[in-house]
């Protein structure tokens, strides 16, 4: 206490020592918890994620999309707009399942 009635104690004076101005600059940035985090937490996350970037689960979907995309062309090929070949198509389908079960 006598220092600071004095006055000659200077913190500036103490802040800038060689010794104290990494201490300085450590507290100023946080005490480092950045960088701590980042080197901890960010850095294996990113590389995960850059491993695991073309993972299956979205491999599932394209390939559901990929389908149904498929099968809606198959279809709308078939809608035509011509009764008689929707017509046919019904006769041709009745008669499928007539023999199907006259068989089994």
């Amino acid at each position: 206490m006598l220092f600071y009635l004095t006055g000659t104690f200077s913190a500036q004076l103490f802040a800038n020592y060689g010794w104290a101005k990494p201490i300085r600059q450590f507290f100023l940035s946080g005490w480092g918890m950045d960088a701590l985090y980042d080197s901890l937490m960010m850095r294996p996350f990113k590389a995960i994620t850059k491993l695991n970037k073309n993972d299956v689960v979205d491999g599932l979907y394209l390939g559901i999309v990929w389908l149904s995309r498929r099968l809606h062309r198959m279809v709308s090929a078939s809608q035509t707009g011509r009764v008689r070949w929707y017509a046919s198509s019904m006769a041709l389908g009745t008669v499928v399942i007539i023999a199907i079960g006259w068989l089994s």
